[in-house]
């Protein structure tokens, strides 16, 4: 009895000694993953890069316009007066042109009147008819009971009513300043200055503030009522260092000086792989470029 147990328990230790033996061997060719690979005993390395990749870029965007503006009239002028004086211009009243000579406004037509002496605002007026010499009738003014005027020299300007090419205007602001040939413009709209989606281009100018409009897009603007003044944006004609914009989008918000933009395609929304640099910012949307890459 004690043989065969002696028999059984070193056959059981015979068994556990080669099981620790092959655990032992068992462990020697284990490898352990490594951050992006794996090496076994033969030598061989085994690469577990992920071929994953992502592109991201930062949320923030901006729209922003050339910062040239202007302010542009008809630059149809004329000096007037009462044919019988009163010092106060209502509908029905007669007027005599005094200035250019032998010109007589068009039927039609809304005119700004003018103190030629200060340059004040005085009142408008409507011009139905004339007797086709040098005299011309009102039919209506704005106030409508009418207003005062000077008893003599008082100058109109026409109204615009229709921005279209073939046409000459004048800017008034700035002062002694004019647009380059060869340039786009956007409309503004006069009552809430947001653009209009008109486009003009300028190709001459006098030099001395008038200008030629010789093709528009999308076509000739029409003018919701006859204003004295419209304004205009320049369209961007290119982007480059020591240039200032003022941004549109978001509103009341600026870029922050130091930081790198990338231009996007206006057509396509693509990223154009310019970028500029931002150096200064007036704190009021203004800002200036002063680097580009490439």
């Amino acid at each position: 009895m004690k043989r065969n147990l002696s028999s059984s328990a070193i056959a059981v230790l015979l068994v556990s000694l080669m099981f620790m033996s092959l655990l032992t061997i068992l462990s020697s060719n284990i490898s352990y993953a490594q951050p992006s690979s794996m090496s076994f005993t033969s030598g061989e390395t085994i690469n577990f890069t992920t071929e994953t990749e992502m592109t991201f870029k930062g949320y923030t965007q901006m729209t922003f316009g050339s910062n040239v503006t202007m302010k542009f009239q008809s630059g149809i002028k004329m000096l007037f007066m009462e044919v019988f004086p009163d010092g106060w211009l209502e509908a029905c009243d007669l007027v005599i042109v005094l200035e250019p000579a032998g010109y007589l406004p068009i039927e039609c037509t809304w005119w700004e009147a003018i103190d030629a002496h200060t340059g004040e605002l005085l009142g408008e007026f409507h011009v139905d008819g004339n007797n086709g010499i040098d005299e011309f009738h009102i039919d209506a003014t704005y106030p409508t009971q009418g207003f005062p005027i000077p008893y003599e020299d008082i100058l109109a300007v026409k109204k615009i009513d229709i921005i279209e090419p073939c046409q000459y205007y004048e800017v008034h602001w700035p002062a002694h300043w004019w647009p380059e040939p060869c340039s786009w413009w956007e409309i503004l709209d006069p009552e809430t200055g947001e653009p209009t989606g008109f486009e003009f281009h300028v190709d001459w100018t006098n030099e001395s503030c008038e200008f030629h409009i010789d093709e528009m897009i999308p076509g000739p603007y029409i003018l919701p009522f006859p204003w004295y003044e419209v304004w205009a944006q320049r369209k961007i004609p290119g982007i480059k260092p020591c240039d200032y914009f003022v941004v549109e989008e978001p509103e009341h918000w600026w870029p922050e000086p130091c930081t790198w933009w990338e231009i996007i395609d206006p057509w396509t929304g693509e990223p154009t792989g310019y970028n500029f640099h931002v150096d200064w910012t007036n704190e009021s949307c203004e800002f200036h470029i002063d680097e580009m890459d490439p």
